[in-house]
């Protein structure tokens, strides 16, 4: 009789084993599962950041280009300025040098 309780104390720790055994199975399953989520979640956001990082290179690219398109907008602007300061000065010349004229005439 107690050959047998040891018998069935025996299965019992054998299914109790077993049941653990299952359940750290699953475990490891989704663990895996999560894993490999995360692998392909990481590869996602590295691609997109290659992306983001390509566009960024490109709008800096951009960016100096137009720098430079403003700094010859700038000098062409103060050209033109120093040109119409010119043109004024010499139509003030004119104006004095026609007044000169019909005095001495």
């Amino acid at each position: 009789n107690s050959l047998e309780k040891g018998k069935g104390g025996k299965e019992k720790e054998v299914d109790k084993l077993t049941s653990k055994l299952t359940r750290s199975e699953e475990q490891r399953k989704a663990v895996t599962a999560e894993k490999q989520e995360l692998a392909s979640e990481k590869s996602a956001l590295e691609l997109s950041v290659k992306q983001l990082t390509a566009k960024m290179n490109a709008m800096d690219k951009e960016l100096e280009k137009l720098r430079g398109t403003n700094a010859k907008v700038r000098d062409a602007n103060a050209e033109k300025l120093s040109a119409e300061k010119r043109l004024e000065a010499a139509e003030k010349e004119l104006a004095r040098l026609e007044s000169l004229a019909e005095e001495s005439s």
